[in-house]
């Protein structure tokens, strides 16, 4: 667990993609999905992947040595096991981090959920789409949006994310929980301030 933390910032969320192609990042295909490919050529195929060139074209005569060069893009086909599920919430980052639907519902079930490589699993994405989008995009409008394509949809007005840990909450009656820290940051955040005096 916490392998791929969630990174600490904050940015503008500027829009949602509907059916969204996952771009796979270098690192995840030189860590996680070469290995697979090397074992089965028709890998990536068989998961919904493409491989495809700068210009989006797919490239069925690609070889590994490309792939571990990023000299080629990976990314996952739309749908519903994508595994953004269908719709994703941008707010552009050097982190390439966003909120997101999840095919994997049972997750939401699990008491730690530090299982992802940074992005955050959104529970009920349809409803907080609609929270987002404003009255004018009630769930029916929304899921309209569900069609055979990405579809991207700019927000009415720039929503303010802040993605932060917090290990201490107090409960509904009264008492004050602690949860794991699991990434450290109180640990660091402790040594920061004993180092002021």
């Amino acid at each position: 667990i916490g392998e791929h933390q969630t990174p600490v910032f904050a940015r503008m969320m500027r829009y949602m993609v509907f059916r969204p192609y996952w771009n796979v990042p270098i690192s995840i295909v030189r860590k996680e999905l070469i290995p697979h490919i090397q074992a089965n050529h028709g890998y990536l195929e068989a998961k919904n992947f493409e491989v495809i060139n700068n210009k989006g074209q797919p490239v069925p005569g690609y070889t590994v040595k490309q792939l571990a060069q990023g000299g080629l893009m990976v990314r996952e086909k739309p749908g519903p096991k994508n595994s953004l599920g269908l719709v994703k919430f941008m707010f552009p980052n050097q982190h390439a981090v966003y909120l997101h639907d999840t095919p994997n519902r049972s997750l939401f079930q699990r008491a730690e959920r530090a299982i992802s490589h940074g992005c955050v699993r959104v529970d009920d994405p349809f409803t907080f789409a609609e929270i987002v989008l404003g009255k004018e995009w009630p769930q029916s409008r929304v899921k309209k949006l569900i069609g055979k394509g990405e579809r991207l949809v700019r927000l009415p007005e720039l929503i303010p994310i802040h993605l932060t840990y917090f290990t201490l909450v107090v409960s509904d009656n009264g008492k004050l929980v602690r949860y794991p820290d699991i990434y450290k940051h109180d640990q660091r955040v402790t040594a920061a301030l004993r180092n002021l005096h």
